[in-house]
């Protein structure tokens, strides 16, 4: 195994057995991994588009993260990144970017071959350099289905909203059912 720091505008990534290639580089040749990472820092158009990374199978999840956040850096991308790469995390995301909160973050320890995820999002765990923990808020949709952890981005979200965020998360299976027509007259 060899370990790689790279130096890049007055930051330092370290991270072990990723290749550093552009995504169509060794994708066969040796047990690799292709992945769709959404950067949920970003916003705008940049924020809808994934950024695709190729890691060898047997890194962990936390040599990933050192992987993306040297891509990202060396892209040129804005906004800046922390430069504590543990500031960071992997969740599992929708095809369309969606962080999917029903599940906690990738175990940082654990060799990303173990999870058959092809999009992932790289996420903020920290917002500050103090390392003090932001302060998130989720609301808890029970269904007979089972339930949904939506995340609320303001205090000034409507019922209606989170509604709407839980059904589309849903997959839209449950548009037009009852049971988006039981909760009309009561948002």
């Amino acid at each position: 195994m060899w370990v790689l720091f790279a130096y890049l505008s007055g930051t330092i990534f370290s991270f072990s057995c990723c290749f550093l290639s552009p995504p169509q580089g060794h994708v066969g040749t040796t047990s690799t991994k292709k992945i769709d990472v959404y950067l949920s820092m970003q916003s705008g158009p940049e924020k809808l588009h994934p950024m695709t990374v190729v890691t060898m199978g047997n890194a962990r999840v936390q040599d990933l993260i050192g992987l993306i956040c040297w891509q990202y850096t060396s892209e040129g991308r804005e906004p800046k990144l922390n430069e504590n790469v543990n500031a960071y995390c992997l969740h599992i995301a929708e095809d369309d970017g969606e962080v999917d909160t029903d599940f906690p973050p990738l175990d940082s320890n654990e060799p990303i071959h173990k999870f058959g995820f092809s999009t992932l999002a790289l996420v903020e765990k920290y917002s500050s350099p103090g390392l003090a923990a932001k302060q998130s808020l989720f609301v808890r949709i029970n269904a007979a289905q089972g339930f949904s952890l939506i995340p609320v981005d303001s205090m000034k979200v409507t019922m209606k909203e989170i509604l709407q965020k839980a059904l589309k998360k849903r997959k839209g299976s449950q548009k037009g059912s009852g049971e988006e027509s039981r909760w009309k007259g009561k948002i």
